[in-house]
């Protein structure tokens, strides 16, 4: 298994607009086939702070959410011009 932690830190006054768009998004995510979960988080202290928290069966599994077509256009096309800031990490469950 693969896991992912993304942190983002989104531009000031878009955070509901992220967090709407996250929201539909986690559901198409999790119908992926290889996706064991995914959980988008919204900060209780600082609402303009998100954390995704994702596992994955593979690094095939991975590269097949990352190659695909909701990925480019709502990741990518929709959410990432919104952030400030993005950290990605990958890490495997023990």
């Amino acid at each position: 298994m693969i896991a992912v932690v993304a942190r983002y830190r989104v531009t000031e006054g878009k955070a509901d607009e992220v967090a709407r768009e996250l929201a539909t998004y986690a559901e198409e995510v999790r119908t992926e086939p290889g996706c064991v979960t995914f959980v988008a988080n919204r900060g209780i202290e600082d609402d303009h702070e998100f954390v995704l928290y994702e596992v994955y069966e593979d690094r095939d599994a991975l590269d097949a959410h990352v190659a695909s077509e909701h990925y480019e256009a709502v990741a990518v096309g929709r959410i990432r011009p919104l952030l400030a800031d993005r950290q990605v990490t990958l890490l495997t469950p023990l």
